[in-house]
């Protein structure tokens, strides 16, 4: 002979509120580390966007400097050229005068 079932009472006892609180607990909080991962996503693509501009920038800078200073580089080299020459045209006028006077 068998007893009569009883139904089952939806009971809510220490554990079961515990769980369902740290379910809950674990979803906020995966909602919460997800939108802050996003954000700060945006934010690193942002400052690449930004740092790349910068980057870009500050190299157009720096060729304009490497393109005047080679306009100075080119400059002075003909004149110590010029210089060059001057000493090699003393040289030779104190050889004639020196060979002048021995003669």
């Amino acid at each position: 002979m068998e007893l009569p079932r009883r139904p089952q009472n939806l009971e809510w006892n220490l554990n079961t509120i515990n769980q369902l609180v740290t379910l809950l607990g674990i979803c906020v909080g995966g909602v919460a580390i997800w939108v802050e991962k996003s954000r700060d996503l945006e934010e690193l693509q942002n400052w690449r966007a930004g740092h790349e501009l910068l980057h870009n920038e500050r190299l157009v800078e720096v060729k304009a400097i490497e393109a005047r200073n080679e306009e100075r580089f080119r400059s002075l080299e003909s004149e110590v050229r010029k210089f060059e020459s001057i000493t090699y045209r003393v040289k030779i006028m104190e050889q004639s005068s020196g060979s002048t006077t021995a003669a």
